[in-house]
């Protein structure tokens, strides 16, 4: 009997003892199952914006000329061959001897390229947005014929597609990257082309109010390595 209330008072001490560590671990799987990560989620109200943006000269079109010169072939020989004969009116002043005249183009200057875009954001999935854009630009491209040298004003116009993804977005700050493709309307006095136009977004920032938004983008192609500008949501 006695033996048996030993027992009897050992197993209640052991009880008594593991009550505590019983509730203890109780406690911390009821927090585990009531503790909750928020994802946080911004709903765009105002879907479309138009903006304008001024940039670095374009690289795809600095490149185009010397590439034309070397290879004579492509891209750049469409631009070389509908420039040639302008710039060797501008060089010989349209006199002509009867001697064939030898051009080089030596240079290939832009001023920067101006945009006007507008994007329009996907009602479901705002992290997208697909629009249109306009840029342009001014460039001259210089060349030589004997000792005579003389350049070509020449005007870009790029009507594009764009699309952006916006892998970041809060209520003052977005960031997102794209790209645009397009045609490239190359005009001279007396010549024009039609080329392919591109380019890549690598990084963008919108930053502002509601409304009114700034705009800065870094990337490569026609409309240059650096974008800055202003835009408008509504």
């Amino acid at each position: 009997l006695n033996m048996k209330k030993a027992l009897l008072l050992i197993i209640l001490a052991i009880v008594a003892l593991c009550q505590p560590v019983f509730a203890q671990e109780t406690g911390n799987e009821t927090k585990k199952k009531t503790k909750t990560k928020t994802k946080i989620v911004y709903d765009e109200p105002y879907l479309n914006e138009i903006y304008v943006e001024y940039g670095t000269p374009g690289i795809m079109w600095g490149a185009a000329v010397p590439i034309g010169v070397s290879l004579g072939t492509g891209l750049g020989s469409m631009i070389v061959s509908a420039t040639t004969s302008v710039v060797t009116a501008a060089i010989t002043g349209g006199s002509s001897t009867g001697q064939p005249v030898e051009v080089k183009i030596s240079g290939f200057q832009s001023y920067g390229v101006a945009s006007l875009s507008y994007m329009r954001r996907l009602k479901k999935a705002q992290w997208l947005g697909l629009g249109c854009d306009v840029a342009y630009t001014y460039c001259r491209i210089t060349g030589s014929a004997g000792d005579k040298t003389g350049y070509v004003p020449v005007n870009i116009v790029m009507p594009m597609y764009s699309m952006n993804f916006y892998y970041f977005r809060r209520e003052h700050v977005e960031l997102y990257s794209g790209f645009t493709a397009g045609l490239g309307l190359w005009l001279e006095e007396g010549a024009s082309s039609v080329l392919y136009a591109g380019h890549l977004n690598a990084f963008g920032v919108s930053a502002g109010g509601k409304h009114l938004r700034y705009h800065c983008e870094i990337g490569a192609g026609v409309k240059g390595t650096i974008n800055m500008g202003i835009g408008y949501k509504f």
